[in-house]
């Protein structure tokens, strides 16, 4: 989704999904086995797009199985390398804040509603927990102003 929406578009579709397949086999065997979940999906990507803009500044994307193939090779000129890698690095310092974009499989209108419901969770969770808390709150004080009274009746009834 990212290489046909925001990669393909800058070098008319020469980066291809081989490339992105290279890349995500050599971040594979970079990183330990149990960050490859759901809950570090974003991280992941952005580890495979690291590993391609590397590819990219070295100006070789070698075979995953083939030793010495270079896949860039008659297919990227070096300005389109130079083009893709700053446009990378872009999309990896805004932390991928680009795939709220994504209108392929609805993917970006998908993420946002994730987002705003786990905001909506948080800030639902927030205000249990205060109201929570000024309910304590409200019984401790309606205590302390009983046990208050009573003192002031204590020593009212003495003097």
């Amino acid at each position: 989704m990212i290489r046909k929406e925001f990669l393909g578009p800058i070098v008319d579709n020469q980066l291809s999904t081989f490339h992105m397949k290279t890349s995500l086999l050599f971040t594979i065997e970079q990183f330990p086995e149990n960050i490859w979940s759901n809950d570090y999906l974003l991280q992941c990507v952005m580890f495979c797009l690291n590993t391609l803009r590397r590819f990219l500044k070295r100006r070789f994307c070698l075979h995953n199985t083939i030793s010495l193939v270079n896949l860039f090779e008659n297919k990227l000129e070096v300005f389109e390398m130079d083009k893709l890698e700053k446009h990378i690095s872009s999309l990896i310092s805004s932390k991928l804040g680009i795939i709220g974009f994504i209108q392929m499989d609805n993917l970006g209108q998908r993420f946002s509603c994730e987002i705003h419901s786990q905001l909506f969770k948080e800030e639902t969770r927030s205000l249990i927990i205060c109201q929570l808390f000024f309910e304590q709150f409200r019984q401790w004080s309606t205590e302390k102003d009983i046990e208050y009274k009573e003192v002031k009746l204590q020593l009212l009834e003495q003097y």
